[in-house]
């Protein structure tokens, strides 16, 4: 029996990040050879408050719970700064992408930058740095991070949840069935590629009359928020656009079910795992050609996220796809590559 701690960080409340969520898969999902618990602690209010957790709490109660543990697995790059006071023979960190230091660093403050630069040094002592992507290892390759001890393992996608179901978002938001629905799920922020989407949307709407963008997820960015709705004006298809805002989990299958056409044509990722979970409910995808998207998205319609018409005549063509037996098994088999068990079972065999 193999005694692994996976040290997550804080967790404020029951409603799980993605990264939080990830601890708790894999802790789920392991094989029973490994006895496993999740480190964490609360953090104190947002500010300095939660740098002291950061940096003067959290590394004493890791240091304590994890005493008697044969492998120690920091889940996330965020506390990959642990790995400099750890055992480097026994540990293993999980990368999941460096944006805070690369295409996201203008928009995040400077001791997460710093955070993220510190974790840098903890993955050069680690034993194994697992990245979800070819692209993250690459950029983590560029950092200085040895390439041989970096092992490529994907995400996983809740099977329970992401499946085909009934949809009736439609009725909600007033969408005829013979709309043609173009989907993105995620949040604002740049490198999300809005503003080209709806650029691109508005090319498809010149060709494909009867057809609505539907926006899921919170912002993350509200001036983003703001220049999308005024950009939706300026080309005409504002009454076109609907913005859902924050959806939950359980519900947003019902979204990928009952679209047409999901459309995720981010500049980067470190996995992208949205274009996984609608093609586990059956939605062709349109993604991107380049990074983490193009390894991981299968038989998805590729597209440059540069040029706006490239999008929209990947939309126009994964439109036809629509119900389409021999596409949605492609995507289906796909998917299933991804699930959390085997995701688990890759990660457990390197312990």
């Amino acid at each position: 029996m193999v005694k692994t701690a996976l040290i997550m960080g804080w967790q404020n409340n029951d409603k799980l990040s993605a990264i939080q969520k990830y601890a708790h898969k894999l802790k789920e999902f392991f094989p029973k050879t490994i006895e496993s618990i999740i480190v964490k602690c609360k953090s104190l209010p947002f500010g300095i408050g939660q740098e002291i957790t950061n940096y003067l709490i959290y590394p004493f109660i890791v240091l304590w719970k994890t005493r008697n543990c044969d492998v120690l697995h920091i889940t996330s790059q965020e506390y990959a700064y642990l790995g400099n006071i750890l055992n480097p023979n026994k540990l293993f960190i999980t990368c999941h992408d460096l944006f805070p230091i690369t295409v996201d660093a203008k928009n995040v403050n400077w001791n997460y930058r710093l955070r993220i630069r510190l974790g840098l040094w903890g993955m050069k002592r680690a034993k194994m740095v697992f990245a979800d992507s070819e692209y993250t290892k690459q950029e983590l390759i560029r950092f200085g991070i040895d390439a041989g001890k970096i092992k490529v393992v994907g995400l996983g996608y809740d099977d329970k949840i992401f499946k085909p179901a009934k949809s009736t978002f439609r009725k909600k938001y007033g969408i005829d069935d013979k709309t043609k629905v173009i989907l993105h799920v995620g949040s604002e922020i740049d490198r999300k590629n809005l503003f080209r989407l709806f650029k691109a949307f508005s090319i498809v709407k010149s060709k494909v009359k009867d057809a609505k963008l539907v926006r899921v997820g919170s912002p993350q960015h509200s001036k983003n928020r703001e220049k999308l709705q005024m950009l939706a004006k300026e080309l005409r298809i504002a009454d076109d656009v609907v913005f859902t805002d924050f959806v939950y989990e359980k519900d947003i299958p019902e979204f990928y079910s009952g679209s047409d056409v999901f459309a995720f044509p981010s500049l980067a990722e470190g996995f992208g795992l949205p274009p996984i979970e609608a093609m586990a409910c059956e939605c062709a995808v349109v993604t991107s050609n380049t990074g983490a998207m193009k390894e991981v998205s299968g038989n998805a319609v590729l597209c440059s996220p540069y040029d706006e018409k490239s999008i929209a005549d990947a939309i126009i063509n994964a439109i036809k796809l629509k119900g389409n037996k021999a596409a949605i098994k492609k995507g289906i088999s796909n998917a299933k590559k991804f699930v959390w068990k085997n995701i688990a079972k890759q990660i457990s065999e390197e312990y």
